[in-house]
């Protein structure tokens, strides 16, 4: 029906590596509500993607993460029963860490594969997912997927 919104969690394969993205999609056009909701996750996922450098640490993903969420208000919605992850290891490497959270002391190194995701749970409007996998590079994060990081409409 209009106004639902449609979360996907997708893992495709290639000769056995796997990478993994998260998409939010609503029936019809979004409401304005949901436009900005969905923007504080873009606004997460970009600012966390610039904490993806060879001898950073993890956990500095998922910190960055909660505090965009923090600043909007919504600092309890940033731990269980609302979120438990803010990634995983995935891809290349198998799994070079397990968790994306905000102990996690694991050095990232170049080479490594791993899904960033600022999946969350906002009052207003539900579950919302963004998030995609990455390969460190000396310089930083390079996507693995070209589909696009934004909030997708389906038509009725």
């Amino acid at each position: 029906r209009p106004g639902d919104i449609i979360i996907a969690e997708i893992t495709p394969a290639i000769e056995g590596h796997f990478v993994q993205l998260c998409r939010t999609a609503v029936v019809g056009a979004p409401s304005t509500l949901l436009r900005e909701k969905f923007a504080i996750l873009e606004e997460a996922l970009e600012k966390s993607l610039d904490r993806v450098r060879p001898g950073k640490k993890v956990g500095e993903i998922s910190r960055t993460m909660n505090e965009v969420f923090a600043a909007y208000g919504y600092e309890k919605y940033c731990r269980p029963p609302y979120m438990r992850v803010r990634g995983h290891g995935l891809g290349f490497w198998s799994i070079p860490f397990a968790e994306i959270v905000d102990d996690n002391e694991a050095v990232i190194e170049e080479g490594m594969s791993f899904v960033v995701q600022p999946n969350q749970y906002l009052p207003e409007t539900g579950y919302l997912m963004l998030g995609d996998t990455v390969w460190v590079e000396a310089n930083g994060p390079r996507r693995l997927t070209q589909t696009p990081m934004n909030l997708f409409t389906i038509e009725i």
